[in-house]
């Protein structure tokens, strides 16, 4: 969300009575937006219509745009809708774990190369991350009530067409 990093807004914001406003003529980075609209819904104990969601986001954004967003993440499976009166009511599908799984997921399936994809992302692992993969594919690779299996290595050694920075 806004300033990740200090808790600040991020370019083209600017702050306003506690929150940060966008400036006209700049954009926020992509994705902001949607999960502003998320995180009020998964703060919600119901279902919310458009204008409650805008509220719920304050002053400065149209109520236009708070619908297409709603809209995109509904075609995008990441809400879902009912019938509210004239308008739609929007309650998120998944928790914030489950979005970033699916998000994952779908980068993954845009590669051209699942292996290497893999591969690199594994070698960008931090040693603690790179334990709990390891756990979590121990787990998911044995059946009920017999032991898990043997660990399998993982290279973090680059492929042998990447160069690593300051090699010629």
């Amino acid at each position: 969300m806004r300033g990740e990093t200090d808790g600040g807004p991020t370019d083209g914001d600017v702050e306003v009575q506690g929150r940060s406003a966008q400036v006209p003529g700049l954009r926020r980075p992509a994705g902001e937006l949607e999960n502003e609209v998320l995180a009020v819904l998964w703060a919600a104990d119901t279902a919310l219509v458009p204008a409650q969601v805008q509220e719920a986001l304050g002053p400065g954004l149209a109520y236009n745009t708070v619908q297409t967003i709603l809209t995109r993440l509904h075609a995008k499976g990441a809400v879902e809708r009912e019938r509210a009166g004239r308008a739609h009511a929007y309650r998120p599908v998944l928790d914030q774990n489950g979005l970033t799984a699916r998000q994952m997921r779908g980068l993954l399936d845009r590669g051209s190369d699942r292996t290497a994809v893999l591969r690199r992302f594994v070698a960008e692992l931090a040693g603690e991350d790179e334990a709990v993969l390891g756990e979590l594919l121990r787990r998911a690779g044995s059946a009920p009530g017999e032991p898990a299996r043997a660990p399998t290595s993982v290279s973090h050694d680059p492929p042998p067409e990447t160069v690593r920075p300051g090699q010629p």
